[in-house]
């Protein structure tokens, strides 16, 4: 993103493109942008075509930005291509970032609660221990349940530590490198109450937008939803696109394609529909794009004033419990010598 906004803005402002890449290249501190950038601007200095010269990189560029950067190469629009990919990639980060931002409040509590209890476990729950040794009385289940967890953590607390770090590296690289792991991953995701629908609206909004820059950018509608494939970021709806794809390919409207995936939502099938018809295919599509991410704003907006009372009341009552399995010996002793 960053690389298409300053390129965009250095070659409205005159430079060539040797230029603007190598003054891009300039201000990177990462040795890893540093030799792709030097790779490209030597490519570049060869006489490649910039499409050329960035396919060599297809975990960096994927096949729309490259289609889309060959198509304003053979029209002698590369700026306005430029434009176009740094619109694209800068709603897309809005969006991703607007998720992210949403999960970092809950997480911050938990890893608190958590790194609070087992402070407590550790330290605190010992020293209640050999107090309560001096009495010569039971003490009540729950104390004892928490005295023996205490123990528990203490003698294989660093086990559970890695082999929770371990279990979550596995299940990321499961996720990542094995496709029928992802497959399933990415399923329960949109099958949960809350982040299922977020997901599904958030996957559609990228989808939609994509499409909307590829026909924008003068892709051929049988061509442009192939480029769009990967945009959701969910298997399954990437799946969906794919079979769409191949619906196309064979006559099929865009519209009715979509719609025999049962996968995107009956108001997006409604507005391509509509599109189609009218001959306004990129502006509908621009429009379900704006209003499925405005969707996940007000769904985001409307979780978050629930999600940090609900965490703060289960961190207190986490806390709370383990700090009331602690004393409540020394109020039932207080009792008796009453």
């Amino acid at each position: 993103m960053q690389f298409t906004q300053q390129i965009t803005t250095l070659l409205v402002a005159g430079i060539t493109l040797p230029d603007a890449v190598k003054t891009f290249r300039k201000g990177q501190p990462r040795s890893a942008a540093q030799q792709l950038l030097t790779a490209l601007e030597s490519d570049l200095g060869r006489g490649l075509s910039l499409s050329q010269a960035l396919s060599a990189f297809p975990t960096s560029f994927d096949p729309l930005y490259l289609r889309l950067i060959a198509a304003g190469e053979s029209s002698g629009t590369l700026e306005q291509a430029f434009g176009q990919l740094s619109a694209l990639l800068q709603r897309k980060h809005q969006l991703q970032q607007k998720v992210r931002s949403a999960l970092i409040h809950p997480l911050a509590i938990s890893v608190v609660a958590c790194a609070v209890s087992a402070l407590l476990l550790i330290k605190v729950v010992p020293e209640f221990q050999q107090m309560f040794g001096q009495f010569d009385r039971s003490l009540p289940a729950l104390t004892l349940s928490v005295i023996s967890l205490s123990h528990h953590l203490r003698d294989y607390g660093l086990w559970w530590a890695g082999a929770i770090a371990f279990a979550g590296y596995a299940l990321q690289l499961a996720v990542r490198q094995h496709a029928a792991t992802r497959r399933l991953a990415h399923s329960l995701v949109l099958q949960l109450p809350l982040a299922g629908s977020i997901t599904t609206d958030a996957c559609t909004a990228r989808f939609a937008r994509t499409l909307a820059t590829g026909y924008s950018a003068g892709l051929p509608i049988i061509d442009a939803p192939t480029y769009a494939a990967t945009a959701p970021g969910n298997w399954v709806f990437a799946n969906a696109t794919e079979q769409a794809c191949t619906s196309v390919d064979q006559g099929i409207e865009l519209n009715a394609a979509l719609g025999q995936t049962a996968q995107f939502p009956d108001l997006l099938i409604h507005m391509i529909s509509v599109g189609e018809q009218a001959g306004m295919l990129e502006i509908m599509l621009q429009r379900a794009a704006d209003y499925y991410e405005t969707r996940v704003d007000n769904a985001i907006d409307r979780l978050i004033p629930l999600l940090e009372p609900a965490m703060m009341v289960a961190l207190g009552g986490l806390v709370g419990g383990l700090m009331l399995a602690m004393y409540l010996p020394l109020f039932q002793m207080g009792s008796v010598l009453g």
